[in-house]
């Protein structure tokens, strides 16, 4: 197995599958504290999700030894030579700023927003 991959295969579950059990999982834990959810209860939620389905790399990729081929505010970007993959990293705890958001609330967007 490359360590590209996932420990456990996810094959043939679309993303839209992962995102709305993201979205039922987020709205079960805010009926059942009466309020809607925070940022970290979603990555928590997101950790969790990911880890049931095997979605985590067992080991860091090589090419994360090297300098990133491009970077955005919130993530580094390696392309994968010879192919039309690439490995797209983002900061601990960091999945993008949400474009509008409340006063009070949390600028950084969650993996289901």
């Amino acid at each position: 197995m490359s360590t590209r991959e996932p420990s456990r295969a996810a094959a043939g579950i679309p993303l839209e599958a992962h995102v709305e059990e993201l979205r039922s999982r987020c709205e079960a834990a805010s009926r059942f504290q009466g309020g809607s959810t925070y940022y970290h209860e979603e990555l928590g939620i997101f950790r969790h999700d990911a880890e049931e389905h095997g979605l985590l790399l067992p080991v860091p990729p090589d090419e994360l030894n090297r300098p990133p081929d491009d970077e955005g505010n919130e993530h580094q970007v390696w392309y994968l030579p010879g192919s039309d993959a690439f490995l797209k990293a983002t900061w601990p705890d960091f999945l993008g700023m949400l474009v509008v958001y409340r006063p009070n609330e949390e600028q950084k967007a969650s993996p289901v927003a």
